[in-house]
């Protein structure tokens, strides 16, 4: 069997790995528009800030991906996929025959309609080459303004500040980690940003970017003119689903999948930041791993239902532990919400509860109880009368949810 892999992030890699695993007799190809074999993009604000060379951002070596009979063809983008013949036409080799086809064509960075946002100064932060390029303007630079409070502003915030420059986070939001905190939480992770001499401001639209004389200014109506050397922009990604267009595959605002990692024609499967299922385009780690298993999984014919994964983010933003699972800012009746405190030492836990299970939960500051608190969520064990308990250490949790039942 012949499996085509398009894309080798995660997702991709993860699905190559299961498949020469688990069904020796398929030969793999993954074609990608990079130019580097897979490295964990996480890694990046390393290789941005230096401390980190090139050569040590790369997981497996050739002989890894020989021994699995994983073929890479890189700088090789898919152009084409003719369905009915199934091949695919790309770049270097024209049309490649194909028995299942795997679009893991991740997702790009989103520019905003900014006047301006194309000056030279300015620059999104994706791969290898983004880095790369970002390092060479910035030598020499003393001042960056980084558009966008997310986990990756943040990260390209603090590898910035350690090349030496002042930088500023603008955020759109009320609240950094929009996604990840609520505004207490928000607050306290600000607070210790700010530690690190960086300065951090909120409910900033951008509305211009513009040169004068030699300097490149933001303008905006909320703190009037930022200048800068350089500007980064990090807000947010939108998935690649061009191919699947022109192809005919289904598509909103990612591609349309079913249960099985299935698109809406026969043979072609999709997953990771370029797939929707559900309604939802997940655009995190776990889910691109899951996704990437499940798809896997399905065209060696072991069928796998894909039900979702539960939004999980566990990581470490400018040193700084957070972890956020589930449902953190809940909307709706019902919910109850349990919170513990210590301002001055920059920690933060909230617990969410719902119809007397634990929905959510935001660890910030500390990693005591993170195991726990992720295994009460996705077991689904009862925590009523106990409520208390979730804001405990490890121990604590073990001990008192260990045998509940769900």
């Amino acid at each position: 069997m012949k499996v085509a892999i398009v894309g080798n992030g995660i997702c991709g890699i993860t699905a190559a790995k299961f498949i020469s695993e688990n069904s020796p007799g398929a030969k793999i190809s993954i074609f990608t528009d990079e130019e580097y074999n897979y490295y964990p993009r996480p890694l990046l604000d390393r290789l941005l800030a230096e401390t980190m060379d090139l050569n040590q951002l790369f997981p497996y070596n050739d002989e890894w991906y020989k021994k699995r009979g994983i073929e890479v063809s890189l700088n090789n983008s898919v152009l084409d996929i003719n369905l009915s013949a199934k091949k695919l036409k790309t770049e270097k080799n024209g049309w490649q025959d194909y028995d299942k086809v795997l679009l893991t064509t991740g997702a790009s960075p989103f520019l905003p309609q900014i006047e301006g946002i194309k000056a030279r100064e300015v620059f999104t932060y994706r791969n290898i080459s983004d880095v790369l390029r970002i390092r060479s303007f910035a030598r020499g630079k003393k001042r960056a303004v980084v558009i966008g409070g997310g986990l990756l502003g943040l990260e390209t915030a603090k590898a910035l500040t350690d090349r030496g420059l002042k930088v500023t986070i603008i955020e759109h939001n009320s609240r950094l980690l929009p996604r990840q905190l609520d505004d207490e939480g928000g607050r306290i992770l600000k607070a210790r940003i700010e530690k690190f001499n960086i300065e951090v401001v909120l409910q900033v639209t951008c509305d211009r970017i513009v040169t004068e004389g030699a300097n490149t200014c933001l303008l905006s109506k909320e703190i009037g003119k930022l200048e800068a050397d350089i500007f980064i922009v990090s807000a947010g990604v939108r998935s690649n689903i061009e191919l699947a267009r022109a192809c005919g595959i289904g598509i909103e605002r990612g591609i349309m999948v079913d249960k099985y990692m299935k698109t809406n024609c026969e043979r072609v499967y999709a997953a990771g930041d370029c797939a929707e299922f559900n309604g939802t385009v997940y655009g995190i780690i776990p889910a691109a791993i899951d996704q990437g298993l499940a798809a896997a999984s399905n065209i060696i014919d072991r069928p796998f239902e894909y039900k979702g994964t539960t939004f999980q983010a566990t990581l470490k933003v400018m040193g700084i532990d957070l972890t956020s699972i589930g449902v953190v800012n809940p909307e709706g009746e019902g919910y109850e919400t349990l919170c513990r405190k210590d301002a001055s030492k920059g920690i933060y836990r909230k617990c969410v509860i719902k119809d007397g299970k634990l929905a959510g939960a935001i660890l910030l500051g500390e990693k005591d109880g993170v195991a726990g608190l992720t295994r009460i969520i996705k077991d689904g064990i009862n925590v009523a009368g106990n409520k208390d308990a979730l804001l405990g250490s490890e121990a604590v949790l073990a001990e008192v949810f260990q045998k509940m039942p769900a």
